[in-house]
C-alpha cells in the first residue's frame, strides 16, 4: 500500500510539512521511513510525476546512491579536463616536433648543396686563375 505526498497548496505554489513520517507494508514486512522536502524539491517531484505515462515504471534511488553518482560525475568530469589539457599539451609537443623534424631532414639536403656549390667555387676560381695566367703570359709576349 503506497502513501502519497501530503501537501497543502497555495496558489500553484506548494509547500512541505517540516516533516512527514510513512508507514507502509512490502511483501508482509512493515516499513517506515521519514521524509523531508523542500518547496523545489515537491516542485520537482510534481513536474516529474506528470511527465510519467500511465505504466511507467520509476525507481527511486537513495541520497547517498544520488550523492555518489554526483561525486563519480565530478570525478568524470574532473578526469575529462586533464585529459583535455593533456592532449592539448601532447598536440602542442607534436607540432614543434614535426617543425624540427622538417627542419633536421632539410639539412642533409643543404649540405649536399653547399658541398656542391663549394666544388663550383673551387673549378670557377681556378678557371680565373688559369685565365689571369694566360692573360699574363699573352700581354708579356705581346711586349
Amino acid at each position: 500500500m503506497a502513501r502519497t505526498l501530503p501537501l497543502r497548496g497555495r496558489g500553484r505554489r506548494f509547500e512541505s510539512c517540516p516533516a512527514h513520517h510513512y508507514r507502509f507494508e512490502i511483501w508482509g514486512v512493515y516499513v517506515s521511513y521519514t521524509i523531508e522536502l523542500s518547496k523545489e524539491e515537491i516542485e520537482h517531484v510534481i513536474w516529474a510525476l506528470r511527465m510519467l505515462k500511465l505504466g511507467d515504471r520509476v525507481r527511486i534511488i537513495s541520497a547517498e546512491r544520488i550523492k555518489e553518482l554526483e561525486e563519480g560525475l565530478m570525478q568524470a568530469v574532473a578526469r575529462k579536463a586533464e585529459l583535455e589539457e593533456k592532449i592539448r599539451a601532447l598536440e602542442g609537443e607534436k607540432a614543434s616536433l614535426l617543425a624540427e623534424i622538417e627542419a633536421l631532414k632539410a639539412i642533409p639536403a643543404l649540405e649536399a648543396k653547399t658541398s656542391a656549390l663549394e666544388s663550383e667555387v673551387t673549378k670557377l676560381r681556378e678557371e680565373k686563375k688559369t685565365l689571369e695566367e694566360k692573360v699574363t703570359l699573352l700581354s708579356k709576349e705581346s711586349q
